[in-house]
């Protein structure tokens, strides 16, 4: 064993020659020692000394040599994960070292690899233990909540996103008027719906572990919404305010996926309800005001030139309800972002059925100024 750590910590290339893996076999070597160190061995009886004791000894040496070349090597992420992992491999609870090995291998782009790493400390109730140990220790107060057994999680989702990002690369390269590329576009999608639910395994695994982090809620959220699943979103967000009833963005997506599902209702009441949270939230200010909207210009844009032209018809008088219970959101929209052209668009248009003509002119000088006339 001392000779195979004298390799390794030569400078001289023919010394370092004599062995492929002095790491390997000097390993090896610990357990050929281990035995000689029997009850009543002839071995002990010549040395007064521990064999464990040497043994750990030089194991402790070995870390530090290794630890200290992967440090001086981090620019080079493959030759640090295997340097790490080679301390793993006689380190297996020092939790420290295996999440470098981890980083090391993420960084080197080898995927699969890092997340049985990670997949390896989420399933280890030492690491739990590990991960309070190093709270209880921090003195800082602020910085004792960064300490969570959940981060393994976060590293495994976002290395679940990398295929996803490259694949979603590749696709917006594509021309989509070109036949051969819509073709191509169409193959990738559906890679990368593959890809999206092989990351939702991970996802679901996390939020079940921890049902209390909002993160894994809305890592939930954001795949029902990538899938097309509005309905599973609906009840994720609504587990999401309840932990977090204070989340104005919360409201808002509740308010636009129930316009989806056509729960106008329950729509208008997510809305509201952002509202009591924050009175001023543009969001969900704009979303009620464009519900309502939405509506009168639906039945606007149906009507023929003569019915649209008389004012008293039922259908205008329809028109003018909705577009009535737009304006004073869309009001206090334009208060709150006066630089936003469709916003400006909009207003001109409900103050021209709602026949106020000074209105309607001071939208126009409202564009003209945003357009630099």
């Amino acid at each position: 064993a001392n000779v195979f750590m004298a390799i390794l910590e030569s400078q001289d290339a023919a010394i370092q020659g004599l062995s492929k893996d002095p790491v390997a076999e000097m390993l090896t070597s610990f357990d050929k020692v281990k035995e000689f160190d029997k009850e009543n061995g002839t071995y002990i009886a010549k040395v007064d000394v521990s064999i464990p004791g040497i043994q750990e000894g030089l194991k402790d040496k070995l870390y530090r040599l290794l630890f200290n070349k992967g440090i001086e090597v981090q620019d080079e992420p493959k030759e640090a994960y295997t340097i790490f992992n080679q301390i793993a491999s006689f380190r297996p609870d020092d939790f420290g070292v295996i999440k470098n090995t981890a980083y090391f291998a993420t960084e080197a782009e080898m995927y699969d690899e890092a997340m049985k790493i990670y997949q390896s400390l989420a399933n280890n109730p030492k690491y739990v233990e590990y991960v309070q140990k190093m709270k209880d220790a921090e003195e800082d107060e602020a910085k004792k909540e960064s300490y969570s057994p959940a981060d393994v999680y976060y590293n495994m989702i976002r290395i679940g996103k990398m295929p996803i990002t490259a694949l979603q690369e590749q696709k917006d390269e594509l021309d989509s008027d070109n036949a051969d590329d819509r073709k191509k576009m169409e193959e990738l999608n559906l890679k990368i719906k593959e890809e999206r639910k092989k990351q939702f395994v991970i996802i679901d695994q996390a939020r079940k572990k921890y049902p209390e982090d909002k993160n894994f809620l809305l890592e939930t959220i954001n795949y029902y919404i990538q899938m097309g699943e509005p309905q599973n979103a609906v009840d994720m967000l609504k587990k999401a305010i309840e932990l977090d009833p204070s989340n104005i963005v919360y409201y808002w997506n509740l308010g636009i996926l129930n316009q989806e599902l056509g729960k106008e209702d329950e729509a208008i009441a997510a809305y509201e309800k952002g509202l009591e949270v924050d009175p001023e939230s543009f969001d969900c200010l704009y979303g009620l005001g464009a519900l309502h909207f939405n509506k009168g210009a639906k039945i606007r844009d149906g009507l023929s030139m003569k019915v649209y032209g008389n004012r008293n018809s039922p259908e205008m008088k329809e028109v003018a309800g909705h577009f009535s219970k737009s304006l004073p959101f869309m009001e206090k929209s334009f208060k709150i972002k006066s630089d936003d052209t469709k916003l400006v668009r909009i207003l001109e248009i409900i103050y021209t059925d709602l026949d106020r003509p000074d209105d309607v002119q001071r939208m126009k000088d409202a564009m003209k100024a945003l357009m630099g006339e």
